[in-house]
């Protein structure tokens, strides 16, 4: 066996190898169904931080607890178990006293929590919710009246004060500025190169390899490296020297929680699967939202359809953080679960799953069939629910509001399995797609409206007379006249005109429900 002095950890998929006195639901054989059954560390001294988990019968986490227990090592253990309703909300996290006859009492865990869910919304009681289904806050003796201002959102609903701190976006959703303290400063595949202060003066640049923070240069010019576990959260730091020294040293709980460093001289930010935590409000930033690790679960609701499977009731509920099975599936940004493919972590456009994919026997063997993991996906499932009884360019209207990229797959940039080109191609002898309707395609909803310019090579596949003019001039009309609206439309339309390609055009904007322009528009 070999031994790392810094950082050293084995995954065990077996199982098996967890005793019936650990695991409610046991296999007597060598069983590897993808889900890790252990994280054996084998640094120095340090196996007793070793972890092991059990599941239930729909692949969720059961139970988590350390190989040793309080008499072996104090220090290092702690065991927790996680209950989990049939519609996947976590309902809680407790200390588990019972396992190996009670050896884990005195051993030290997270606060967790237990709460009741209101059914009709998957929302938990602890919690208040404004009307788009974001928290806002926890609730006073179960009372939301007057509604909290704890955390405070947009009208896109992106997070834009908590914890004293304010949040300031790009036209992409990224996350650019906090506080007028850090600028943050994105790389071409949207990771933060840099973080600096409002002059200008370098706080922090980080180096990626691969995808993956692999090193940081503080202001005075120090190295640290970084070493994460399979998820790519940043376990152990080493700061850079004649003799590297370690500077950084911490377990994580399987939702993310941190648990005291054994050794914190050189703090950093990006912790859980390598997403940013706050340390105003000890949320991660996962770039469409934010996470709990308390809670394991997100603060805003997921797109409705964006990575939920028909087939599979546990992805239907939209607050639930990877399926409840944080120690296979990531999620890259906030918008879409994503399994292990091939021995290796990817988001959904570099080639891996989205767990919905994953849980589809007809997709397990190959790449996934989408390329965004949210937007195509919406447009995806929308089309093979509907697609048969679509009879109109109104009805198709209707699905592009929801989402506007489906169209790319129409066009074959984006390939889809061969039943997936026969629904399209169904819409396509429809006679509606129009010279107007290929322009209502290639726009994004309001709420990407920065990524309509970015994409514009995408959008002259689809209609080599689309010109970045012609972007730019719908783009602006709906951001003068609509960008920023609450509550004024209601569920109304709004209909003007803008000159593209030498003739009029109509935009039809529909506001969402609650009064804000969130569904986007369409050009018919």
């Amino acid at each position: 066996m070999h031994s790392g002095d810094k950082f050293d950890i084995q995954y065990s998929f077996d199982l098996s190898s967890l005793g019936t006195n650990l695991c409610s639901l046991h296999y007597s054989s060598y069983t590897n169904n993808g889900n890790v059954a252990s994280i054996s560390n084998n640094v120095t001294g340090m196996s007793g931080r070793s972890q092991q988990f059990c599941y239930d019968a729909l692949n969720r986490i059961q139970t988590a607890q350390t190989a040793s227990t309080y008499s072996t090592g104090p220090s290092f253990c702690w065991a927790e178990a996680y209950t989990i309703d049939s519609v996947a909300n976590l309902k809680a996290i407790t200390q588990v006293t019972n396992n190996y006859n009670g050896s884990y009492v005195g051993c030290s865990e997270e606060s967790g929590f237990s709460t009741t869910i209101n059914s009709s919304n998957n929302q938990d009681a602890l919690s208040c919710y404004d009307v788009a289904g974001n928290k806002v806050g926890a609730s006073s003796g179960g009372s939301c009246s007057p509604l909290p201002t704890t955390y405070i959102y947009d009208a896109e609903n992106r997070l834009i004060s908590t914890g004293g701190e304010t949040y300031t976006y790009d036209g992409d959703s990224n996350r650019v500025e906090k506080s007028g303290e850090t600028l943050y400063w994105y790389g071409p595949t949207g990771e933060v190169l840099a973080e600096t202060n409002t002059t200008g003066g370098d706080q922090n640049e980080y180096v990626f390899f691969a995808g993956n923070r692999t090193a940081r240069v503080n202001s005075s010019g120090n190295v640290f490296y970084y070493f994460a576990d399979n998820l790519g959260t940043s376990r152990v730091n080493v700061q850079d020297g004649s003799t590297p020294t370690l500077c950084y040293d911490a377990d994580f709980y399987p939702y993310g929680g941190e648990r005291t460093p054994y050794t914190n001289t050189c703090g950093q930010n990006y912790k859980f699967t390598g997403k940013e935590r706050d340390s105003e409000s000890g949320l991660d930033y996962f770039g469409a939202r934010y996470d709990s690790s308390q809670y394991g679960r997100f603060m805003t609701p997921d797109e409705p359809l964006a990575d939920q499977d028909a087939g599979d009731p546990q992805s239907w509920n939209l607050y639930t953080y990877v399926r409840n099975n944080p120690l296979l599936n990531t999620d890259e940004d906030g918008r879409a679960c994503v399994q292990q493919k091939d021995g290796s972590w990817k988001d959904d456009a570099s080639g891996g799953q989205t767990c919905a994919d994953a849980s589809d026997p007809s997709q397990r063997q190959v790449a996934s069939a989408v390329v965004t993991p949210s937007r195509d996906e919406l447009n995806l499932m929308m089309l093979q629910s509907v697609g048969e009884n679509l009879s109109s360019p109104a009805q198709l209207a209707d699905v592009a509001r929801h989402g506007m990229e489906g169209a790319m797959i129409a066009e074959g940039v984006i390939e889809l399995p061969s039943t997936v080109r026969g629904i399209y191609s169904g819409l396509k002898g429809l006679g509606a797609l129009t010279e107007e309707w290929r322009v209502a395609r290639a726009l994004r909803p309001l709420d990407k409206m920065g990524h309509a310019l970015k994409h514009l090579e995408e959008f002259k596949k689809l209609d080599p007379s689309l010109t970045r003019e012609d972007v730019a001039k719908i783009l602006t009309y709906v951001k003068e006249n609509f960008s920023g609206t609450t509550g004024s439309f209601g569920s109304t339309e709004h209909v003007g005109q803008v000159a593209i390609g030498g003739k009029e055009v109509t935009v039809k904007v529909v506001a969402s429900s609650s009064g804000n322009i969130k569904t986007g528009f369409v050009v018919q």
